[in-house]
């Protein structure tokens, strides 16, 4: 279990993605990220980070769009379904960057969810991924980043690999249409700039 503070958290991610990453600064004051929900463009959200892969994951087939992260301490006593509401209303959310409100490519909890709630976290992330939802987690040698259906990419500390370990038609990274096993109606967010 975790014992830091949602801030010592956020901290300690960041140093383990600033290699591989671009951070956007939010412009929430410590608040993250401002972002709007498409359905409810009056109302405002913050998630936390908003990170773009350095150029080395791009030339291995990384996604060359923004992506978020929302980081929480499991022992807050926040439960496991606000927190996945969370995550799905950042994923109908546009956010503030550099060119304009943009559509994030998927979402990412720190730490994954089934820490806040061993049986209801599995089930949720399994059902979060059919949204591009998924996870990030340091490891030993670096960080991994995954969602129920396996893992995208990773990096190994020991020899300093990047390492690319999804399909290309990852959940994280394609958006399904209808039924989510064996749909022919699938639309990529591949490497598009």
């Amino acid at each position: 279990m975790f014992t830091q503070s949602e801030p010592e958290l956020q901290a300690e991610l960041i140093e383990a993605l600033n290699k591989d990453f671009i951070l956007f600064a939010g412009a929430g004051k410590g608040r993250g990220v401002l972002g709007w929900p498409i359905l409810n463009p009056d109302e405002k959200v913050y998630i936390d980070l908003v990170v773009k892969a350095r150029q080395p994951l791009i030339d291995i087939g990384f996604i060359n769009k923004p992506f978020g992260i929302e980081v929480k301490a499991p022992d807050t006593g926040r439960k496991v379904f606000d927190m996945g509401f969370q995550l799905l209303s950042y994923r109908l959310s546009r956010f503030e960057l550099r060119n304009g409100p943009e559509e994030l490519a998927f979402i990412l909890s720190y730490p994954r969810l089934k820490l806040f709630d061993e049986k209801d976290g599995l089930i949720l992330e399994r059902f979060l991924t059919r949204w591009r939802i998924g996870w990030c987690e340091l490891t030993k040698y670096g960080w991994e980043i995954s969602a129920s259906a396996g893992q995208y990419y990773a990096r190994r500390g020991y020899n300093d690999e990047l390492k690319m370990t999804s399909q290309k038609n990852y959940p994280l990274i394609t958006q399904r249409h209808g039924n989510y096993k064996g749909s022919k109606h699938r639309v990529s967010h591949g490497n598009g700039a």
